[in-house]
């Protein structure tokens, strides 16, 4: 009888001891790597471009299926502009951030998530014979779904804000935006 007992008792120790959020199968931290495809707007007005890269995420959970991380993000855009006598131009962006994602667990494969982050940015810009570089702070907004413990696929729309004398090298500064919106499919995997 007291063999059972404390069997019992050990049991129900370690099902409560078992964290909240391990429900969504992630653990309290995972990280992700993934590949993004889409468009944004070009250094011009009104001209946008195809857009390609990477990212990748480390998430801690700090509450159920609440997590915190940082990030690191990259990618290239490139286009000919026929109203510039076909000058190419072309840019890429690197970000460092925080970000925070809330996943919202259930019993399906399938673990919808919706995220945020916001951090520093660096843009290389080339075209028109010369190139510049630009600094900001760029923010991001993100949704999705892991499928089971290993795949995730989603939408991201990310906004990078150069800094305020970014248009001030440039000889038609009317024409330069001042920011970058990209919005991007992604695709990859969970660790």
């Amino acid at each position: 009888m007291k063999k059972s007992l404390l069997a019992l008792a050990a049991s129900a120790a370690l099902l409560s001891a078992t964290p909240a959020f391990a429900n969504n199968n992630l653990g309290s931290t995972y990280v992700t790597l993934n590949v993004q495809t889409g468009v944004k707007n070009t250094l011009l007005d009104d001209h946008s471009q195809g857009v390609y890269g990477l990212f990748a995420d480390y998430n801690f959970a700090l509450a159920k299926d609440f997590y915190i991380g940082g990030e690191f993000a990259y990618n290239h855009g490139s286009k000919r502009l026929s109203a510039f006598n076909n000058r190419r131009v072309s840019d890429d962006n690197f970000n460092l951030g925080f970000q925070t994602k809330y996943l919202f667990a259930n019993d399906s494969a399938f673990t919808p998530f919706v995220g945020g982050g916001l951090g520093y940015n660096y843009s290389h810009f080339s075209g028109f014979g010369g190139t510049e570089n630009a600094s900001g702070i760029y923010g991001q907004l993100q949704a999705g779904t892991t499928y089971g413990d290993h795949l995730q696929a989603g939408l991201r729309y990310q906004v990078n804000n150069l800094s305020s004398n970014f248009r001030d090298n440039f000889s038609n500064r009317d024409l330069v935006n001042k920011a970058q919106h990209s919005l991007t499919v992604f695709v990859g995997f969970v660790y």
